[in-house]
């Protein structure tokens, strides 16, 4: 067999990939300095993440520090993971 036969049968056994967006809603538009909010998906999902910000004033006067966790439970997203050496 050749390389070409074995390129169409991994094509004709590539599975059906299903692709929607989720979007959860938060019910403000607006956090103050050590703010912070959980969006619950409500399932678990694989695949990529990705957001946007709006401008809310045309003056930014100091750097924005963003951190996102992801866990499957409260657990995850509360515990302080920094001393962990896993």
């Amino acid at each position: 067999m050749n390389k070409e036969c074995y390129l169409k049968k991994a094509q004709e056994n590539f599975p059906k990939l299903y692709y929607h967006d989720i979007n959860p809603e938060c019910d403000r538009d607006v956090f103050d300095k050590g703010e912070s909010f959980i969006l619950d998906l409500g399932d678990h999902y694989v695949g990529k993440f990705s957001f946007s910000l709006d401008i809310f004033d045309d003056f930014i006067s100091a750097p924005v520090k963003l951190i996102i966790r992801f866990g499957e439970d409260m657990r995850e997203i509360n515990d302080d993971f920094s001393a962990y050496k896993g």
